[in-house]
């Protein structure tokens, strides 16, 4: 549960739209954390943003998958 409410905090603020932001060329950083790192580190932590987003959504779903359904009794 932890994963599918907290995986799009990396994925989508951390990590797609900083690299938008940093692809327009804006000088706002907000609360980009990449945008705050020094410029050659900046897309790396941008890339391993939306990795850490998209692995724990693949997490939850194979935890899903994984654990037995509830079964009404």
């Amino acid at each position: 549960m932890i994963c599918w409410s907290t995986g799009a905090i990396p994925l989508f603020p951390q990590g797609i739209a900083a690299g938008v932001n940093k692809i327009q060329g804006s000088a706002e950083r907000s609360w980009f954390l990449a945008l705050y790192l020094p410029g050659p580190l900046q897309w790396p932590m941008i890339v391993l943003m939306v990795l850490l987003g998209l692995g724990m959504y693949g997490l939850a779903a194979w935890l899903s998958l994984r654990s037995p359904a509830a079964s009404p009794e």
